[in-house]
């Protein structure tokens, strides 16, 4: 069994966050979430604006309330639909961000979804403190994501 929740767990050149959330909903509705650029920053909270497809190749920009004023891009480096996504940013040496979607259609009919980050590279001992911490984030997406993607599920239901 999966346990739902965000996990951090730090060594000394990689510092990773997950969080796992089921969500009554098929995978195909979250992974249209999950996809959609154009309404991206309206239904995700961890996000003030949004820039970008998320088709693999495509560098993609967004600001995060956490950080004002900064850009942050990654580039969409896979593309496997309705089941997983990963995005990049920096350099493996010194410092690479990663961040993958993974989606697990369960049994019920309800999908478990896995968010990550991993930070890894000899630059991470340096720069741990003025990472950002991902705990609050990746809670608050999953609250989001479950919200909207029930929310549409049900409004299916009654047209």
């Amino acid at each position: 069994m999966i346990h739902e929740g965000v996990k951090k767990r730090r060594s000394l050149f990689r510092l990773e966050y997950s969080h796992t959330i089921n969500i009554k909903s098929d995978s195909k509705r979250v992974w249209e979430l999950l996809t959609d650029h154009r309404d991206y920053s309206d239904w995700n909270s961890t996000v003030k604006t949004f820039k970008g497809e998320f088709v693999e190749g495509n560098t993609i920009e967004m600001t995060v309330p956490e950080v004002e004023g900064k850009v942050f891009r990654a580039k969409v480096k896979e593309i496997v639909p309705y089941k997983r996504m990963l995005w990049t940013n920096g350099s493996p040496v010194t410092l690479l961000g990663k961040r993958s979607y993974k989606l697990s259609e369960q049994t019920d009919g309800t999908t478990m979804l896995e968010v990550k980050e991993i930070f890894s590279g000899l630059f991470v001992p340096l720069f741990v403190k003025k990472l950002p911490d991902l705990t609050p984030v990746f809670k608050h997406f999953a609250q989001d994501i479950k919200r909207i993607a029930t929310a549409k599920e049900l409004m299916f239901l009654f047209i």
